[in-house]
C-alpha cells in the first residue's frame, strides 16, 4: 500500500494527465463512500480526494464545486478534529478558485453556510483547527486575488458571526502567547481581520473601536516602547514580533476601510502608528550604523532582531501616508531620509570570521538568514586560512525596488494598500 503523501501525489498526476471523462466517473463514486462513511480516516481521505480534484483538474472539476461545498460543510460536524482541519482545507481551495467579485461565486452563494462553519472552527481548542479557519476566512476575502472578491454587500450582513468569532477564538488567546502556536494563530487571526474589515469598507466603521485599541496594544507586545527592547525571551521564540508586526500592518488596513483621513479617530491611531515607527527606524539606524562599522573593521557582530521587522513598518508607513496626505509631512524628516539611504544601498559582500557552530550549519545544508537586516550567510573552512563567513545583503537587489516605489509613494501621497502579507 501507498503512503497517503505518495498516493495523493499519484492520484493528482493521473488526474492531471487523463481526460476528465475517463478517470471522473471511476473516482467520484469512491470519494461519496469515503466521505459518507462512519471512520475519520475515510472521511478525511475522502475530503483530500475532492482538494486533489480541484487541484489538478481546475477546468472539469467545475462539475463538483457546488457538491463539494456541501461536504466539507457535512463533515466539519463529524466533530474529529482531522476532519475538521481537512474540511477547512477543502474551503479554503474551493474559495481560491474566485478571481473577481461575482454574484454567481462560491462565496456569494455559499457565504452564509462557510461562515457558520468558521465561526464553529475559530473557537476550536485545537489551535491548527483555528488557524485554518484564519486561512479560510482569507481565500473567502480574496480568492486567487490581491483584491476583495467579495463586495461590501455581502460581507456587511456577515459581520457580527465573522468578528465575534476572531475575538472569542484568535484574540481572546493572546494572554497566552508564551504557549506554542498562541502567537502564530494570533498573526493569522489579525490578518484575517484585516481582510474582513478591507472587504466589508465602511461597514466596518462600527466596529473599529471594539478591535483597534487592541490593535493598538498588540504593537507594543512584549515590547518596552520607549527603548524599543523586547522583554520576555519566550514569547519572542514563539513569534511576538510577528504579532506586534501583524497588528501594526491591520491598523493601517482598517483605517483604509473605515475612510483614513475621513475618519477623526484613525486619524488620532495613525499618528500613534506613526510615533512607533519612527522610533524603530531610530533602532534601526543605530543597528545598521553598529553593524556597517564592525563589517569595516572585519569584526564579527551578531545584530540584535528588530520589534518589528523593517518591512511591516515601511509598509505600514507607506500605507499611513497615502490616506493622511498633507498631514503626513510632519513625519517626513525622519522617514525620508531613512527610505532614500536604503533604497540607495550597494549590494554589499562582507567576509568575516566564522566558528565551528556556522561551519556545522552550512555543511548540514542550512542557510544563515537574518530576515531583519535582509542578509544570507554561509560559513566555509579555506584551507590555509580558516573558518571564514561569508555574508551578502541579498534582499537589496529584491527590495531596493519596493523601497524606492515606497519612498515616492510617501512623497507624493498617493496610491492604495497593499495585501496583507
Amino acid at each position: 500500500m501507498f503512503p497517503p503523501r505518495y498516493a495523493a501525489e499519484l492520484l493528482e498526476s493521473i488526474v492531471h494527465d487523463l481526460p476528465a471523462k475517463a478517470t471522473f466517473p471511476l473516482i467520484l463514486p469512491t470519494v461519496q463512500s469515503l466521505v459518507t462513511s462512519s471512520a475519520w480516516q475515510n472521511q478525511k481521505a475522502g475530503l483530500e480526494v475532492i482538494r486533489t480534484l480541484l487541484s489538478a483538474s481546475p477546468v472539469s472539476s467545475n462539475q463538483i464545486v457546488e457538491s463539494s461545498v456541501t461536504t466539507a460543510v457535512q463533515a466539519f460536524s463529524t466533530g474529529h478534529v482531522r476532519v475538521q482541519y481537512q474540511a477547512l482545507t477543502l474551503l479554503g481551495a474551493i474559495c481560491n478558485r474566485t478571481s473577481e467579485v461575482s454574484a454567481s461565486s462560491v462565496q456569494t452563494v455559499h457565504a452564509q453556510s462557510i461562515v457558520q462553519v468558521v465561526k464553529q472552527a475559530l473557537t476550536s481548542e485545537c489551535i491548527k483547527v483555528s488557524h485554518a479557519a484564519c486561512g479560510v476566512i482569507i481565500s473567502f476575502c480574496r480568492g486567487s486575488s490581491n483584491d476583495n472578491v467579495i463586495s461590501p454587500e455581502t460581507v456587511a450582513p456577515l459581520l457580527p458571526q465573522l468578528l465575534s468569532g476572531i475575538a472569542a477564538g484568535v484574540l481572546a488567546r493572546m494572554n497566552r502567547c508564551e504557549e506554542e502556536g498562541v502567537c502564530v494563530l494570533a498573526v493569522a487571526g489579525i490578518n484575517a481581520l484585516a481582510c474582513v474589515a478591507d472587504a466589508a469598507g465602511q461597514a466596518f466603521e462600527p466596529h473599529y473601536a471594539e478591535f483597534v485599541p487592541g490593535l493598538l496594544a498588540c504593537m507594543t507586545m512584549n515590547m518596552n516602547a520607549a527603548t524599543g527592547n523586547t522583554v520576555s525571551r519566550s514569547m519572542e521564540e514563539n513569534g511576538a514580533s510577528s504579532v506586534r508586526g501583524a497588528a501594526m500592518e491591520a491598523v493601517t488596513l482598517v483605517g483604509a476601510a473605515v475612510g483614513g483621513r475621513e475618519c477623526a479617530v484613525f486619524v488620532r491611531d495613525a499618528e500613534v502608528v506613526m510615533g512607533l515607527v519612527m522610533g524603530l527606524l531610530k533602532t534601526a539606524n543605530r543597528v545598521y550604523a553598529v553593524e556597517r562599522e564592525a563589517t569595516k573593521n572585519n569584526v564579527k557582530y551578531s545584530s540584535p532582531p528588530l520589534a518589528i521587522s523593517m518591512e511591516k513598518v515601511q509598509r505600514s508607513a507607506a500605507r499611513i501616508s497615502g490616506m493622511m496626505e498633507e498631514a503626513f509631512a510632519q513625519f517626513m524628516p525622519a522617514i525620508l531620509p531613512h527610505l532614500l539611504k536604503q533604497a540607495k544601498q550597494k549590494n554589499e559582500m562582507a567576509v568575516t570570521d566564522g566558528d565551528e557552530a556556522g561551519l556545522a550549519a552550512t555543511n548540514s545544508g542550512e542557510v544563515e538568514r537574518d530576515l531583519d537586516m535582509g542578509t544570507e550567510s554561509l560559513t566555509m573552512k579555506i584551507s590555509g586560512v580558516g573558518i571564514k563567513k561569508l555574508t551578502i545583503n541579498t534582499s537589496v537587489v529584491q527590495v531596493s525596488g519596493r523601497r524606492g516605489w515606497r519612498a515616492l509613494h510617501m512623497a507624493t501621497a498617493r496610491g492604495r494598500s497593499p495585501r496583507v502579507r
